[in-house]
Formats: C-alpha cells, sequence, structure tokens
C-alpha cells in the first residue's frame, strides 16, 4: 500500500518510479509488491562483469585489489552485487585480505541471511540448510537430507534465490554457521549414512565441532587419507576419535606415524612403543619404523639402525631392513631381475640409499644415492627415513670438496620437495 501511494505521487509530480532486482527470478512477495505499486520499469541488476566487480571490490578497498582477493570474491559470491559489496566490505576491515577473501563471512553477511532464513518456509529452509552441509550444494543429495523428492530441488533453489539467499558459497557458509548444534548433528549424521567422501564429513565435524554417530570411524578413514598431504590434520583426527570411543589401539601406529610426519617426536616414540610392546600388534613393523626414524633425527643412530633392523622379524619389507646396516649389492640380493619393476619405488630408493650409504663407509661415492632420490621423487612421498638421500649425497660431496654439486643437490630436494613432512623439517633443508 506504501508503495502504491508513494508511487501514485510521483506519477504526479511526473517523475519516474523503478525497481532493480537481483535476479531475474523475483519472489511472489516482491511481485505482489510490484504489482501494488504500479512500477513504471524495472531493471534486472544480475550478477557484475569481471570489471564491476573489480571496482566494487576496489572501491571498497580503497585500493587495486590482488588477483587473488578477486578470485575468491567473485567465486564466493557468483558476481551478485550484494554479496559483493558486503563481503568486499568484510574484506576491508580484515588484517590479510588475500587469505580473509577465501573464507571470511562478514557479520553483514551472516546478518542478511538470518533475516531471510526468517522469511522461508519450513521446506525451503531445509534445503538451504541441507545445501549448506553437502558436499554438492545442487546435488541429489540436498533432497535426500532435506526430505524431498529429487524433482522439487530445482524450483526450490529458484525460490530461495528470489527470496534472496542464493546457493553459492558465502551464503552457504553464513547458513552453516546458523546451525544449532542439534540441526548440525542431524545433517552431519546425514552424511555419515550416506556414505560421503570422509574427509568432506571430518570438516564439517569439526567445523561444527559435532559428533554424530559413526563420527569416529569416519575421522579414522579422514585421517589415514590425509596423512602424508597434511599429517597434523591427520594426527588431531586420530586423537579425536579415540577422545570419541573408537579403538585407539588398532591405529596407534598410524598416529605415531603422522605425529612423526607432523614432526611431534614425543607423541610418536610414545604411540610406537605402545604397539612395539604388544608382540602380536600386527603393525609392530610400521611402529619401529616410526621408532626408528624419530630416533635418526635426534641423531641416536645406532638404536635407529637396531628399529630399523627388526622390521624384517616383525613382518615389514625387507627393504625397510636394508636401512639398519648398508650391505652391497642389494638389488641383486633382495630382488631378481624380473621382480624389479614391481616393486614400490620407495622399496627400491631404499636399497639404492643403503647401497650408497654402503659405498660412503669404503670412501666412495656411488650413483645410487643420486638414483634414490630420485625414486623418491617419483614415488611422491618417502615415508619415514633416517636421513634424505640428497642430504647424504651432498655431506659425501662436501668431503670430497664437490661444494657447487652439493648445493645442486640440496636445492633440487627442496624444489621437489622430497622426502614427506618429517624430512622436509629437518635442519638441513
Amino acid at each position: 500500500t506504501a508503495l502504491a501511494i508513494a508511487a501514485g505521487r510521483r506519477r504526479e509530480q511526473r517523475t519516474g518510479w523503478g525497481l532493480t532486482f537481483g535476479s531475474a527470478d523475483i519472489s511472489p512477495t516482491v511481485a505482489a509488491l510490484v504489482e501494488a505499486a504500479d512500477v513504471d520499469s524495472s531493471i534486472d541488476v544480475g550478477s557484475l562483469d569481471d570489471a564491476e566487480l573489480a571496482e566494487a571490490v576496489a572501491a571498497a578497498l580503497g585500493g587495486e585489489p590482488s588477483d587473488r582477493v578477486l578470485a575468491a570474491v567473485a567465486a564466493r559470491t557468483r558476481g551478485l552485487p550484494e554479496l559483493v559489496g558486503a563481503l568486499a566490505e568484510g574484506l576491508a576491515a580484515a588484517d590479510s585480505v588475500d587469505s580473509a577473501a577465501e573464507t571470511l563471512v562478514p557479520a553483514a553477511v551472516t546478518a542478511l541471511v538470518g533475516r531471510r532464513l526468517e522469511l522461508v518456509d519450513d521446506v525451503a529452509r531445509r534445503v538451504i540448510e541441507s545445501a549448506s552441509i553437502a558436499p554438492d550444494p545442487d546435488g541429489a543429495l540436498v533432497a535426500r537430507l532435506a526430505l524431498i523428492d529429487d524433482g522439487e530441488l530445482t524450483d526450490l533453489h529458484q525460490g530461495l534465490t528470489a527470496e534472496g539467499l542464493p546457493t553459492v558459497p558465502v551464503v552457504l557458509d553464513a547458513v552453516r554457521s546458523l546451525l544449532g548444534s542439534r540441526r548440525a548433528t542431524e545433517l552431519v549424521s546425514g552424511l555419515v549414512a550416506e556414505g560421503v567422501d570422509p574427509v568432506v564429513v571430518a570438516e564439517r565435524i569439526e567445523e561444527r565441532d559435532v559428533a554424530p554417530e559413526g563420527a569416529a570411524e569416519v575421522l579414522v578413514a579422514a585421517a589415514d587419507r590425509g596423512c602424508d598431504v597434511d599429517p597434523a590434520t591427520a594426527a588431531s583426527r586420530y586423537a579425536r576419535a579415540a577422545e570419541l570411543g573408537a579403538d585407539a589401539a588398532s591405529f596407534a601406529a598410524r598416529r605415531a606415524r603422522a605425529e612423526a610426519l607432523a614432526g611431534n617426536a614425543t607423541a610418536a616414540i610414545e604411540l610406537a612403543e605402545s604397539v612395539v610392546d604388544r608382540p602380536d600388534a600386527a603393525d609392530r613393523a610400521e611402529a619401529l619404523v616410526v621408532i626408528g626414524c624419530v630416533l635418526a633425527a635426534g641423531a641416536q643412530l645406532r638404536p635407529a639402525a637396531g628399529s630399523y633392523a627388526a622390521t624384517a622379524g616383525a613382518g615389514g619389507p625387507e627393504w625397510w631392513s636394508t636401512l639398519a646396516v648398508p650391505p652391497r649389492s642389494l638389488l641383486a640380493e633382495f630382488f631378481a631381475p624380473a621382480d624389479v619393476d614391481a616393486v614400490s619405488a620407495i622399496g627400491r630408493a631404499a636399497v639404492a640409499f643403503a647401497r650408497g650409504a654402503s659405498g660412503l663407509a669404503d670412501g666412495r661415492v656411488g650413483a645410487e644415492l643420486a638414483e634414490s632420490a630420485e625414486l623418491i621423487e617419483l614415488a611422491g612421498v618417502a615415508d619415514l627415513w633416517p636421513a634424505t638421500p640428497p642430504a647424504v649425497h651432498a655431506s659425501a660431496l662436501i668431503a670430497g670438496g664437490a661444494h657447487a654439486g652439493a648445493g645442486a643437490q640440496l636445492a633440487r630436494a627442496n624444489e621437489a620437495a622430497v622426502g614427506g613432512a618429517a624430512i622436509r623439517g629437518r635442519p638441513h633443508q
């Protein structure tokens, strides 16, 4: 009614009257207002193009934004003007704009989303809450979590967009932050029941600090998957799973490995020793390797060698024991020519490393150490080694006066991230 009166007065004054929309799909509420106001014209603003978005962000920040910031804002808002403006204003107050652009949910966005959530019906609310938790906000899983038919999803998404709740990342982040503990637990339980990627589910568990049924098993599976990439997070997930009642002994060796890779020597040794102390433990060899690596990193070479040597007797692959006392001609002794290609790159690297170290004992600098480093690069991760082959090779070259060659060897090792997290964290690198 107020709009109709205002529009009538403007027409009497012979001034224009228009409304702007952020979407071509307007809600029934807005459509009714437009009709009541007898609007002369409307303009669909739509999404900002790259140049317009850059201009809006620059205006809010008071300076030229980086390409990283622009890409993050575009991805998280899909260029919708209202969201671009709110996110950019939030970034202007952030300490680090580059990192905040990818994660920040400004209070203005959260408040805006919260107000609009109060205006939608229960079904629409269930849909956007489910979309905020599911790995794919537009996938069929959203319909199952929201307890609706797949066929309804498209119409409901269009309705949400019309109500100013598009399923774009920054809106979904805000919706997820507004979920109560009970609702978040309910939705994450749905992810567990649906068999969603454990890494995704673990992230939701950690973000919302919930513990649905099956959370412990999911956290262990996620830790197993991510140990080589992010050992610190893997170690944290193993610890949380243990707190939630998982059988800690069943993954103690893997947890010890994660702690070692993350550089937590004391925790790694304690966990590994708890496994070694159980003669019937199936993963004693893995625990012995952890102990060998940590001891070697602390320059306790004799006990480290003993730990590696014990791996073969504990059911581990024989190539681990080769790192204990380097013999000669190991490739020929351990593997028949036809079997060499079937051995993992890590195993072959261990043998080459042992051969090269054996050569050092005789005053020779063989090609095996360089070969070992190349095999580690090929494998992508080198697990828990007593030392890095490039570092041993570089030490031998330095002893022989070949300083330039040693520097090149270490530079390549750093560039290729040779050896995994534990090795890369050692002082020489």
